[in-house]
């Protein structure tokens, strides 16, 4: 619904009061910056950008811009559809012709992509009420402001060396300071595998003799392994269920170890020596093993942790945490920061390029970090799909935010039926690496020129972006990040449920990029609050908690 009356133009939603006598209304999208005289002209309902939910496609006359075609999109549930803070507005296009009144025709699929497109015209010739002419029917295809982020692809230079060895479930791999190769295996029958330098088999590991939680001599067997990972002194940590232990890498000798009760995914370790452990299902909270005790000092807790995984990696500080993620249809990883080694926020995500372009294709198993500081390398695997294309490892590197790909070998030409990824580890000449893979029993070899510091391209796709504030909740100051396409001025503004402004940011020209402000709510009651993007035509909105 649409008004010209007191309250100023807008998208009204109305539904009926609680006796069901009459509608009451509530404006949920302010039109009044692109008009003043004129209202909306026309429309059409219809999911043009097929993510679920319905858009509302209108036209205009007299708007700013001049023949603007809008659309409204719906972001929150079912039950929210009376909070403003749940809409956006945007230009979808504009300036096409000088005047005329433009309508909405209707939303239909006129090409061979599966959105829609929007078909538009004016009822009277651009240029005047009584000009000449009949006006074209415009096809519009939409394909919505592009969400870009910060990493840039680069290509890597690689080359497949072939297969190792063939294993049973290979879950744990890692190349020691001797350059020895360690790879763990999961089913019953499964042991650790130990490889020279030149990969033949030098010894297994089965077993190892410790005491029991009750203090009795016992022995556990060490199959059914979850990962495996070397600490600072290059000794091997290794996982499985209910069970870690520290090996001596030069003799496979047992020197530590610790009972758990969970299913640990694959271990990382910091610079200090700590130990990070999370859980396969649910992840968090995540444990901190003391190196010097062997023993759990600290829970991570992570807010909104994946649902599965089977690896976790940290940075070199210890300040960065990046789960994997096997949660169905999630195609990006979560990235959690901190400045105290104690709260864990939401930071950053793993998703799309500078282009719009998705960097995760498939699931994310596990990550590990060699080859620099801040390189990392998330196993890409398409699991049990008849396409197993997809399948790689990506390459992540926070120094130069650039991204990219090492793919698999082709299963046609291997004579392979999976090849997926799980976990990668990396020899002292810093270019031969090993993959671990589950479903193949396959330990693949590969000679890998690592990019550290290539030129990045500074060319980015237009789109805008809003990301959700961290921490949140928050209690007084939490940050909101934001991206620029290009260069132009901006309106970061708070405001309450009640729609009154609480505080303006920034109103001011900002250059292209991302930008950070801080917001102090020191002088606020706790409760929920929108911050509201604007720039140029876009507008965008999320809402954030205050929980003092």
């Amino acid at each position: 619904w649409y008004t010209t009356v007191e309250g100023g133009h807008g998208i009204w939603v109305y539904h009926y009061d609680a006796d069901g006598d009459s509608l009451v209304g509530t404006k949920v999208v302010d039109l009044s910056p692109w008009m003043s005289s004129y209202g909306v002209y026309g429309g059409a309902i219809g999911d043009i950008d097929l993510d679920g939910k319905l858009d509302y496609v209108f036209g205009s006359r007299d708007a700013t811009p001049n023949a603007a075609i809008f659309r409204v999109e719906y972001q929150g549930a079912q039950d929210q559809v009376d909070d403003p803070a749940n809409w956006t507005v945007s230009v979808i296009d504009s300036n096409y012709a000088d005047g005329g009144r433009w309508g909405i025709l209707g939303l239909a699929n006129v090409d061979d992509d599966p959105s829609l497109e929007v078909l538009y015209t004016s009822s009277v010739p651009a240029g005047g009420l009584f000009g000449e002419g009949p006006m074209p029917i415009v096809v519009l295809d939409y394909n919505g402001p592009v969400e870009v982020g910060p990493w840039q692809k680069v290509d890597i230079n690689y080359t497949y060396k072939g297969a190792v060895d063939t294993l049973h479930g290979v879950h744990g791999i890692v190349v020691d300071p001797e350059d020895k190769l360690w790879v763990g295996t999961f089913y019953d029958s499964g042991k650790i595998y130990v490889y020279n330098s030149d990969e033949t088999l030098s010894f297994t590991i089965d077993s190892v003799n410790v005491k029991s939680p009750s203090g009795n001599d016992t022995t556990v067997f060490l199959n059914w392994c979850r990962g495996m990972t070397k600490d600072i002194d290059g000794n091997i940590i290794f996982v499985k269920t209910g069970f870690i232990a520290k090996l001596d890498y030069k003799t496979g000798d047992i020197l530590d170890y610790l009972y758990i009760d969970y299913s640990p995914t694959n271990p990382a370790v910091d610079d200090e020596g700590y130990i990070y452990v999370g859980k396969v299902v649910g992840v968090s909270p995540v444990d901190v093993i003391d190196p010097s005790t062997f023993e759990i000092t600290q829970n991570i807790v992570l807010d909104r942790a994946p649902g599965y995984a089977r690896g976790i990696e940290v940075s070199p500080d210890g300040t960065r945490l990046i789960p994997g993620d096997l949660t169905s249809g999630i195609h990006k990883l979560l990235v959690y920061e901190t400045s105290d080694y104690v709260n864990y926020f939401i930071a950053d995500s793993i998703d799309k390029d500078n282009q719009g372009q998705p960097i995760l294709l498939t699931q994310s198993v596990t990550i590990d970090r060699f080859g620099g500081d801040e390189i990392y390398w998330i196993s890409q695997d398409n699991a049990y799909s008849d396409d197993q294309t997809p399948n790689a490892l990506v390459m992540i590197n926070y120094k130069t935010m650039q991204y990219g790909y090492v793919w698999m070998p082709d299963p046609v030409k291997e004579g392979l039926k999976y090849t997926g990824p799980r976990g990668a580890a990396i020899r002292s000449d810093g270019k031969t690496v090993y993959v671990g893979s589950f479903n193949s029993g396959l330990v693949f070899k590969y000679e890998i020129d690592i990019p550290t510091a290539l030129e990045r391209d500074a060319k980015v796709v237009s789109g805008y972006k809003l990301e959700q504030n961290y921490p949140n909740p928050f209690n007084p100051v939490t940050n909101i990040k934001f991206y620029l396409p290009k260069a132009e001025k901006v309106e970061l503004t708070v405001y309450n449920m009640l729609g009154q402004k609480v505080k303006s940011l920034i109103n001011e020209n900002r250059s292209a990029g991302y930008h950070t402000v801080t917001f102090d709510a020191s002088n606020l009651a706790s409760g929920v609050y929108v911050y509201v993007l604007k720039a140029g035509n876009v507008k965008l909105s999320k809402k954030m908690t205050l929980l003092k």
